[in-house]
């Protein structure tokens, strides 16, 4: 509760320390609205309505001018001995008659008089206390609409209604009309209405929906070039619009919470030198891991951009491709490290049905991985799910919202292969028409073979929106057959752009040139995750960062956590590969 105590003379009014609507302070508080200060100095002068010997100010708003030289008569509130004036907005008219009293803001001798907004009334008695206008001896109080403050020194002033002998001030805004002020509250209300409403449709995920709905998506017009697309340097901005509603905003990152309905793709940056896949989907309150590359300190790397993502610390499946370090190291713990099986509860596992390795690195996986299933976890293998050969194991499960994941056929899965790339599990996420594939590591025969089953015996695969750029853009990898089936709109690589762990030629570095020509026929919208500076230092960069694909209301979104340039407008690309002619073009 605030107690008034005006000590400065007509009437009793105190004040706490907190003191709302205090009109005279004239000793160090802070005067916001201060509407008589005649004697401040270094303030600055919003609406100040007595300037009794100003010069060289701002004459708008000017309410009280009695030395002013050459300055505009607008709005001049200090009209003594006028006569028969419009009495609107008259701040102090002590000698004027037979006007209305509204808005006066120096009543000195008035009686009987409505109290509202009176800025000066010594004499006044039996009103409220609303707003009193004149405070002299209030001491360390935070004022507001404070309109006679004779003596405050140095301080920020608001609606300043009389500063006799301030000087040297700008002068804006006094008294304004009703007309304004319901305006400028009509406006607030709006403003206030507006975040509400946003707040609740989307539930207050600020970062996302800051990107998505502040950005302009073409809806079908094509390709925009003028509001930032990025043309070989940073995109500032505008972001590029596509004809499919594809956004782009540089350096834009994608927050843990996600609307349900939505679905989120993260390609992960891996914390060091080497090059290794792993990828988290997030789909309303399921999660999906698949693999955990590229070595065992890139764990924690996972475990701490996913956990603000998985809200019930809880990944729903687990996918484990291939028995390769730079796939599923970083699923286990040492004694240095924590791995993914360590921090998350989880559902399923669905791993590999054959392979060839016996290191230390898939003998941890299985340890780690057993130790999940004791825990509670469901193991299968992909064979089992293709074929629903064991209880509770699915080809198709439902992830809520129509959308599904669906465990592909291989014919590695119960072949042997002559490399352990071509054991990959490979699967599929289907939202309505819109679908998005990961093979692992496939090669050559695997991809070939897998798109005869499919021709052979289903409807073949479908044109896919996402492809996750196989055996991380090897020569090997995204062969003609697979392409021509799959016509990808996005391809997002995890690698090490430019490394030279695996000492290839040049044209075989990741990615590698014949890649580049097979994918450049389908899609320029290509992105890779991370860039080698110096492989032998290790020396390393986000090329885009982690790359995030987000549908929402049938909309296409690509984030990353650098920045969104394709693959054809960086620097790397300049100086190591040849542009090819779909891109050229």
């Amino acid at each position: 509760m605030a107690e008034n105590n005006n000590k400065g003379g007509r009437g009793v009014r105190q004040n706490s320390p907190a003191q709302s609507h205090n009109n005279d302070r004239r000793n160090g508080q802070t005067p916001s609205h201060d509407s008589d200060r005649r004697g401040n100095q270094n303030q600055s002068p919003f609406n100040d309505n007595d300037r009794r010997g100003d010069r060289n100010h701002s004459p708008f708003n000017d309410n009280d001018r009695r030395g002013d030289r050459n300055q505009s008569p607008f709005n001049d509130n200090d009209r003594r001995g006028d006569r028969n004036q419009s009495p609107f907005n008259d701040n102090d008219r002590r000698g004027d008659h037979n006007h209305s009293s509204f808005n006066d803001n120096d009543r000195r001798g008035d009686r009987n008089q409505s109290p509202f907004n009176d800025n000066d009334r010594r004499d006044n008695h039996n009103h409220p206390p609303h707003h009193d206008n004149d405070r002299r001896s209030n001491q360390r109080q935070t004022v507001y609409h404070n309109s006679n403050r004779q003596s405050n020194q140095r301080q920020t002033v608001y609606h300043n209604s009389n500063r006799r002998n301030d000087h040297n001030q700008t002068v804006r805004h006094n008294k304004k009309s009703p007309i304004i002020i319901i305006i400028a509250i009509i406006l607030i209300i709006a403003l206030i209405t507006g975040a509400c409403l946003w707040y609740f449709k989307f539930g207050g995920k600020s970062i996302i929906d800051g990107w998505i709905n502040s950005a302009t998506v073409d809806d079908g017009g094509g390709e925009s070039t003028g509001n930032g697309e990025n043309n070989g340097g940073e995109n500032n901005g505008g972001g590029e619009s596509t004809g499919n509603g594809e956004v782009n905003n540089a350096g834009a990152y994608l927050p843990a919470a996600i609307e349900n309905g939505d679905l989120s793709i993260h390609f992960l940056e891996l914390g060091n030198k080497n090059t290794g896949d792993s990828v988290y989907i997030k789909n309303g309150d399921t999660d999906i891991l698949i693999d955990a590359g590229s070595k065992n300190n890139s764990g924690p790397v996972i475990s701490d951009y996913i956990d603000d993502f998985v809200t019930d610390n809880k990944l729903e499946f687990v996918i484990a491709t291939h028995a390769h370090e730079d796939h599923i190291a970083g699923f286990y713990s040492s004694s240095s490290n924590t791995g993914v099986f360590a921090r998350f509860e989880t559902g399923i596992i669905i791993d590999f049905p054959l392979t060839e390795s016996t290191t230390g690195t898939y003998t941890n996986y299985v340890k780690a991985r057993d130790a999940e299933v004791t825990a509670g976890a469901k193991h299968y293998t992909a064979l089992e799910c293709y074929n629903e050969s064991k209880t509770g194991a699915k080809r198709v499960y439902d992830l809520g919202g129509g959308t599904e994941l669906e465990i592909l056929y291989s014919y590695y899965y119960e072949h042997d292969a002559s490399t352990e790339n071509n054991y990959s599990v490979a699967v599929m996420i289907n939202q309505g028409d819109k679908h998005y594939i990961f093979t692992g590591d496939m090669e050559k025969d695997a991809e070939d073979k897998m798109v005869e089953y499919y021709d052979n015996y289903r409807d073949g695969l479908p044109k896919c929106v996402l492809y996750k750029g196989g055996h991380h853009g090897s020569q090997t990898s995204s062969n003609v057959k697979l392409l021509e089936a799959i016509q990808p709109e996005y391809v997002a690589i995890c690698t090490c752009v430019g490394s030279s762990e695996y000492k290839a030629k040049p044209d075989n570095v990741f990615p590698s040139k014949d890649f580049i020509d097979r994918i450049s026929k389908y899609t320029d919208r290509v992105y890779a995750t991370t860039i080698v500076t110096n492989y032998a230092a290790g020396e390393f960069e986000p090329l885009n960062g982690t790359i995030v694909i987000l549908t929402r209301a049938n909309e296409i979104y690509v984030r990353c956590t650098n920045n969104n340039k394709k693959l054809k407008e960086t620097d790397w690309f300049r100086d190591n590969r040849e542009m090819p002619a779909a891109w050229a073009a």
